[in-house]
């Protein structure tokens, strides 16, 4: 059994600072850090409902869904998805530069309160379910727009009853300010939905840096049509590009060039 730490104060208006909050899916405890980079942990119970407390420099939710297939545990999404959401009723804000969630079901309500720093760096986000009050799925490029400052973008993971890609997604996407700090951008489980011409004029805003572009087009359901489409327009933008930097595509881990 873990030890844990205790959270709680005689000053009930004492800000309580929740370095590098993780969560430990084995132990069902989290773990944060202090001034001095030591380690404690403490249950969620331990986090009053309403209280003071403030999550600093980074969070990470990683919740192992084969863990919880492998343990015969039926309720699984009942009680592992939402431990993002449980967090955030009991934080009072958040001040996180780098925000890593896999396998949770948020609100986008919940994720502008996630990102409500406006200096997130590091974003990776495994098998995220972000939803409206509606319950429709929050667009890619509703989800960047909120992280101006990024640097290095994850996204992993779609679920075919939810989507992050629409007729629209990559159109907006190349109309948001350019993200003057990228270098990785990663992106997996890519539709048909998403339009590659749109999506080039994003990478060519991007040129005048350095970004390495790793995209995964979603097999096996996605037509040959399209991923012949998308590997000439990856191949036009490689032949022709004229950017400060080399520009590094990799398609589904095959490099330049894309046979169409």
């Amino acid at each position: 059994m873990p030890k844990f730490a205790k959270l709680s104060s005689k000053n009930s208006n004492r800000l309580i600072l929740l370095k590098n909050l993780t969560w430990n899916d084995r132990r069902k405890c989290w773990k944060t850090s202090d001034l001095r980079q030591q380690w404690s942990t403490f249950n969620m119970d331990q986090l009053n409902n309403g209280g003071k407390s403030k999550i600093k420099d980074s969070l990470k939710i990683e919740v192992s869904s084969l863990d919880s297939f492998f343990s015969g545990n039926e309720n699984f999404e009942d009680r592992n998805e939402t431990i993002t959401s449980e967090l955030l009723k009991r934080i009072e804000s958040c001040d996180i530069n780098d925000l890593s969630l896999a396998n949770q079901n948020i609100t986008f309500f919940e994720y502008l309160k996630l990102v409500s720093s406006k200096k997130i760096n590091e974003l990776f986000l495994d098998f995220v379910k972000i939803i409206y009050e509606d319950g429709t799925s929050v667009p890619l490029d509703r989800i960047l727009a909120q992280v101006p400052t990024l640097n290095r973008l994850i996204v992993k993971g779609d679920f075919y009853d939810y989507s992050k890609f629409n007729s629209e997604t990559a159109k907006k996407l190349s109309e948001l300010s350019k993200f003057e700090n990228l270098w990785v951008f990663e992106l997996h489980d890519i539709s048909e939905a998403f339009n590659v011409d749109d999506f080039c004029n994003f990478i060519l805003k991007h040129k005048s840096q350095k970004v390495e572009y790793y995209l995964y087009l979603r097999y096996p359901s996605i037509k040959h049509e399209y991923t012949r489409k998308f590997y000439a327009a990856m191949n036009k933008i490689i032949e022709e590009w004229n950017g400060k930097y080399e520009i590094l595509v990799m398609i589904n881990g095959l490099e330049y060039p894309f046979e169409c």
